[in-house]
């Protein structure tokens, strides 16, 4: 079964054009002119709407661990999905600080469990995220982080 998307405005070679698309088991198969519907296809009119990539938004603050407070994996990436993000990532002024494999983990079994978007963290460029002092090791991180920084010092 497909799902078609009938009559959207979609960016393709440098310009928005109106027609169909059509996505299969989560995958675009068709793209433009008119997609005809089989007997188990599901249409839906999106006359008038304009059909966008996935927005990254690549500076973000989660908060988790350590600020739960003020935001959380769960609620700042639901509504980053409501915004049409698909991938965010977080900055690492957390409680503990992603400076090393194991404070990074802390963060990353929330995120595991909570994410509704893909989340790819930065991890500290010095221990404590302090801005000055010990450099952390970047090999043991880099893995599992999108790059480094030391927001805000």
């Amino acid at each position: 079964m497909k799902t078609i998307l009938k009559g959207a405005k979609f960016y393709r070679d440098g310009r928005f054009e109106t027609g169909d698309l059509a996505i299969e088991d989560g995958k675009i198969v068709a793209v433009g002119g008119r997609v005809a519907l089989e007997a188990d296809d599901r249409a839906v009119d999106l006359t008038g709407c304009h059909v966008l990539l996935g927005l990254v938004d690549v500076h973000v603050h989660l908060r988790e661990p350590g600020f739960s407070e003020k935001e959380t994996i769960a609620t700042g990436t639901a509504a980053a999905a409501h915004g049409g993000y698909t991938t965010v990532c977080p900055m690492p002024n957390l409680n503990p600080a992603p400076d090393s494999p194991e404070h990074l983990e802390a963060e990353l079994a929330l995120i595991r469990r909570d994410a509704v978007v893909r989340v790819l963290p930065y991890g500290s460029i010095t221990r404590g995220q302090k801005g000055r002092g010990e450099l952390v090791d970047f090999g043991a991180l880099a893995g599992e982080v999108v790059g480094f920084s030391d927001d805000g010092r």
